[in-house]
């Protein structure tokens, strides 16, 4: 039942329905939970620009993201060494 979630959850995000995608990561999360699909969701809230972190709490996952979250809104480093 998770697959077909996940499955699901995989169409809509490549269609770039992120809000229908979120509810089948969602739903699947509910049946069983894992790291790939919390990333999956977290993508999700991305590509809506609505970048939160999804992860469990003391998730590696979750500090991964927040780095890379970091990093992708920091602005270019234009000093010249």
């Amino acid at each position: 039942m998770a697959d077909a979630e996940k499955a699901l959850g995989n169409e809509k995000f490549k269609a770039g329905d992120y809000l229908g995608a979120i509810t089948h990561f969602t739903n699947a999360l509910e049946i069983e939970p894992n790291n790939v699909l919390y990333s999956n969701r977290s993508a999700c809230y991305c590509g809506l620009r609505k970048c939160v972190p999804s992860q469990p709490p003391n998730s590696p996952l979750r500090l991964a993201a927040a780095l890379a979250l970091s990093l992708l809104s920091a602005p270019p480093d234009t000093t010249t060494h």
